[in-house]
């Protein structure tokens, strides 16, 4: 058999380098892989963008530092989104309560709380009207709620109350909002101790949290 050329011969980083290109690139394409894992999960299984039932609720009546006389909802409200690689923005969430005689009254997003507590309500709401959720996310706001029209005749919860409680909002979708179907939230059964003012006076406010 004829030898090989000696520059051939003698060429042993070659092969070296050729496993080392193939083990690069089969890398790249692993990682092309997995991070294209989501898109592939998003386009076949997709995903959603979830209300989650709040754990309680407060209620907050006559603050002397607004206009609004009427009584205001704050509760804990979480958004899970399913998409893997895709966030999602809420906008304009609302409150639709539904009472005994099945005569609904509108509470719209005024804004939103740090937590709940004396200290946080005590320095106000921040204004708020949208929520963006990052991909694969669970996210949790006390949300701020106000009767809507606000020039509605004063509202206000009285002991013995119920309502069924569902919530609106709008979807970002192709540069624009596009109205959700209203979702299902808990039953709010407003309790005795609404009644009761001298146990959940604090300063010029007055309000009080009740577990759903």
């Amino acid at each position: 058999m004829k030898d090989l050329p000696n520059e051939v011969k003698n060429d042993g980083n070659t092969h070296e380098l050729i496993k080392v290109t193939i083990t690069v690139l089969t890398l790249i394409v692993a990682i092309a892989a997995f991070e294209g894992r989501d898109l592939v999960s998003d386009r076949i299984i997709g995903g959603d963008i979830i209300p989650i039932s709040p754990s309680g609720y407060g209620i907050i009546q006559e603050i002397t530092y607004s206009a609004i006389k009427s009584d205001i909802i704050i509760m804990p409200i979480g958004w899970h989104n399913t998409w893997r690689n895709k966030k999602e923005i809420v906008g304009q969430p609302y409150l639709i309560l539904k009472d005994k005689s099945n005569v609904s009254h509108r509470f719209n997003l005024a804004g939103e709380y740090s937590d709940i507590s004396s200290t946080a309500l005590g320095y106000g709401w921040k204004i708020k009207r949208t929520y963006v959720i990052n991909p694969a996310e669970y996210s949790e706001y006390v949300s701020v709620f106000q009767i809507y029209p606000q020039n509605h005749t004063k509202f206000t919860f009285n002991s013995g109350d119920i309502y069924k409680v569902s919530i609106g909002y709008q979807r970002w979708h192709n540069g624009a909002f596009m109205q959700e179907s209203e979702k299902p939230l808990f039953t709010m059964k407003i309790p005795q101790q609404i009644n009761n003012n001298t146990e959940w006076e604090v300063d010029k406010y007055r309000w009080i949290y009740f577990d759903v």
